[in-house]
């Protein structure tokens, strides 16, 4: 399916999740937890459909804006507890090892058609027909059953340790906290194992992007209120909210942080360079700090890397944003546009393979996830080199209208 038509098909299946009007509060939080649900399904969807990272961040964001006007409508979201007892299963489709029985049954439960009445025992009916259908599998052996260990702070904790985050280390991270596989508490049980591993005198930070360009429904930025983008994930999102947590002050490419330094680490003396020389991305690469990514995805998600193209190519972009209280501002270094040799590619992208050949990329495991750990200053060493000997290293070479409007730029 191409993605004007998934987001036909999303349009679609909103209208028919708020014809409710007629049903009672609790069928109507019912609908809204079934569709939140389904919203993840249709993300992983659009993410598997697009051709690059920045097209899905495109036609994410338009359907982000139909779930929810779509939930608003439906008055309230109501949050569906995962069984933490499950199993996982694999062998056969639904059952691909990678969700427990109860997260089977909810994707399920959420592809179901929208029908202008919420039947309150749905739910329990799928749960019992994917028992029933799991029971037989497994009595014929084409499935199997894994407990998967549920990890703690003290665990992940040990994990980092062994991946090599040490005390007082900076650590940027990116990560999947759903490649990890169960964990107690979710992301901020990850976040305080990680506090607790680089301690207050060290620097936790993490991404917190914003949808703040100067066109139709982006918002003035505003550290403390403006949202940070829904396809980065749940972590920063979390990370955002705890205590101690300051963000910096670039209106589409902002920082968090955590220690006793973080103040520091986030100040830039002009706040509208994405990639400052002395923002918190070169105080990364000048003092040694640590690039974490958690999961094999985030290796497509390492912003580390357009701050090397800010540093080292001529190619970024120049953009207004919205800034409050300030108006129209323009925001230099910005990382617009295509990056097909870098998004979706992964370990197999050419730079990657390079950094691999260097000795740059050091790999552990934590859970069920795979860990990578980068020193900053190596990774804009190794970077600088390689964008040297070919500027376009990040960019398709041929049949991408933006990736050639990038390389237009190069000197």
């Amino acid at each position: 399916m191409d993605l004007p038509d998934q987001l036909a098909e999303i349009s679609a299946l909103c209208l028919d999740a708020v014809q409710v009007s007629a049903l009672g509060g609790e069928a109507k939080k019912m609908r809204a937890a079934r569709l939140l649900r389904r919203r993840d399904i249709e993300y992983r969807r659009l993410r598997k459909n697009a051709a690059s990272a920045w097209e899905y961040r495109e036609w994410m964001g338009r359907a982000a804006n139909i779930f929810a006007a779509a939930l608003t409508l439906l008055g309230e979201v109501a949050a569906i507890q995962k069984e933490k007892d499950s199993p996982v299963y694999c062998g056969v489709a639904p059952f691909d090892g990678k969700k427990t029985l109860d997260e089977i049954a909810l994707d399920a439960w959420a592809e179901l058609p929208f029908l202008p009445e919420e039947t309150p025992d749905l739910l329990d009916k799928v749960r019992f027909d994917l028992q029933k259908q799991a029971a037989l599998l497994l009595a014929e052996n084409k499935i199997k059953q894994v407990e998967v260990p549920e990890l703690d702070e003290n665990a992940l904790f040990s994990g980092f340790r062994a991946a090599g985050v040490k005390e007082n280390d900076w650590v940027m991270l990116h990560a999947s906290l759903s490649s990890l596989g169960r964990v107690s508490g979710g992301a901020p049980t990850v976040i305080a194992a990680l506090q607790q591993a680089v301690g207050e005198g060290g620097i936790l930070a993490m991404p917190a992007l914003s949808n703040t360009a100067d066109s139709p429904g982006d918002f003035e930025f505003d550290p403390d209120t403006t949202p940070i983008v829904e396809w980065i994930g749940v972590m920063p999102r979390t990370f955002w909210k705890m205590p101690g947590v300051l963000r910096s002050a670039n209106p589409t490419h902002s920082v968090l942080a955590w220690g006793r330094n973080a103040a520091h680490f986030i100040a830039q003396q002009d706040p509208y360079d994405c990639f400052a020389p002395d923002g918190p991305w070169a105080k990364l690469r000048d003092g040694n700090g640590k690039i974490l990514l958690v999961g094999e995805n985030a290796v497509d998600s390492n912003t580390f890397l357009h701050a090397c193209e800010a540093w080292y190519t001529t190619y970024m972009e120049s953009i207004v944003v919205r800034v409050k209280g300030v108006g129209k501002v323009a925001e230099i270094h910005y990382p617009g546009g295509c990056r097909g040799n870098w998004y979706h590619l992964g370990k197999e992208a050419k730079y990657f393979q390079k950094l691999v050949a260097d000795g740059i990329v050091h790999t552990a495991k934590i859970g069920e996830s795979a860990v990578m750990v980068f020193n900053a200053g190596e990774l804009a060493r190794a970077m600088q080199k390689y964008l040297a000997a070919d500027p376009a290293l990040l960019l398709h070479h041929d049949n991408c209208g933006n990736c050639a409007k990038l390389r237009s730029r190069i000197k």
